[in-house]
């Protein structure tokens, strides 16, 4: 019989703790209706495929700032001068 070295977690107890409270599902459909998921932020009235492609790679990109200044740099200047009048207002 193979033995295998004592593999530690890399969570600590800690951190771990908290899911342990967590009830789990009991079976698989359940699961896939149960948990924290977000709610309608938004609908087509007609579906539009590449709409709703084009929301999904947009969602994407601004989604970390780095990924935003890059869509706003290739959307050109007026986009950049646009997005400084919006953020200036906001200030």
């Amino acid at each position: 019989m193979r033995s295998y070295p004592d593999c530690t977690n890399a969570f600590s107890p800690s951190f771990l703790e908290p899911f342990m409270d967590r009830d789990e599902p009991p079976t698989g459909a359940e699961a896939d209706v149960a948990g924290p998921w977000r709610g309608i932020v938004g609908h087509f009235e007609l579906l539009d495929e590449a709409l709703l492609d084009a929301v999904n790679v947009t969602v994407g990109l601004v989604r970390s700032p780095q990924s935003l200044a890059y869509l706003l740099e290739a959307a050109g200047p007026a986009a950049l001068e646009r997005c400084g009048a919006i953020l200036a207002a906001v200030r």
